[in-house]
């Protein structure tokens, strides 16, 4: 059960990365005045099921730690950062579905959503460093 969390996890960066990829043609375009056609449409549903994956693979991680550990937190830094980083993607997540709803021609909203993107990758980053600790020092060791 508790590889299922990495797992969850791993999926969803593969996602966002496509989703990075498409969004990164709209920074280009705006921000450095590149030619670059944005997929719009497939962004927004990669972003949704990245940011989905990575929120539902949070609380089942939470979950599988409480009822493994008796804590959430029992796994020092990589609990932490996985509360920030899961506060993060549900900022970036509910950004971007206000600008889905709300259409309109923007520069700061996007570039404020590409910079919660931007720190979702760095916290996923200590995540997967943290992560593979908790599985040497609490997984592995059962």
């Amino acid at each position: 059960m508790l590889y299922i969390h990495p797992v969850l996890q791993a999926v969803g960066f593969l996602v966002f990365a496509y989703a990075l990829v498409l969004g990164l043609a709209r920074f280009r375009a705006k921000h450095l005045h590149h030619k670059a056609r944005f997929l719009w449409k497939r962004h927004v549903w990669a972003g949704g099921i990245a940011y989905g994956i990575w929120m539902f693979g949070f609380l089942f991680g939470a979950w599988a730690a409480s009822s493994r550990w008796g804590s959430v937190f029992v796994t020092g830094l990589h609990g932490k950062t996985g509360l920030a980083q899961f506060l993060v993607v549900l900022a970036a997540a509910a950004l971007g579905l206000y600008m889905h709803v709300n259409k309109a021609a923007r520069t700061r909203l996007p570039l404020i959503h590409a910079l919660l993107g931007a720190a979702a990758l760095v916290f996923f980053a200590i995540q997967a460093v943290t992560g593979y600790e908790v599985l040497i020092t609490f997984v592995m060791r059962y």
